[in-house]
């Protein structure tokens, strides 16, 4: 069941996307490949692109997650102020320059994050529980 885009003060609808920031990591998005996210984030009025460690969590050892190239990414539907609005979606590995464009495109849409990753890009385990609100 899809559920309705996250919305900022203005109406329109905000997400937070998180891809891993450690160098050495195989899930880590290149140079590239994080320009082309910037670029993409900064041109949406609710878009918000973040860096943390592995979000696999195989920088130490290197081992790969998956057995396909490309980096992974956390993207959740947010209201302006980082307040989750929806489940998040784990998508990747990102690997080609058609899956990035197909990236960007889901999230520089009118309706960001609605419906799911776009077709190959979820993630096996793309979907968790819906944020609590207390």
């Amino acid at each position: 069941m899809d559920r309705p885009a996250a919305r900022g003060r203005d109406g329109r609808p905000g997400f937070v996307t998180v891809t891993c920031g450690c160098s050495t990591c195989p899930h880590a998005p290149g140079r590239d490949a994080m320009d082309r996210l910037r670029r993409t984030v900064r041109s949406t009025p609710h878009g918000i692109l973040l860096s943390a460690h592995c979000l696999i969590g195989l920088c130490a050892d290197r081992r790969s997650a998956s057995p396909r190239p490309g980096f992974s990414a956390v993207v959740q539907p947010a209201e302006s102020g980082t307040t989750p609005t929806g489940p998040p979606y784990l998508v990747g590995p990102i690997g080609t320059p058609g899956e990035l464009a197909r990236l960007c495109g889901w999230l520089a849409a009118p309706r960001p994050c609605t419906g799911g990753p776009p077709g190959g890009l979820a993630s096996r385990v793309h979907r968790t529980e819906a944020p609590r609100r207390d």
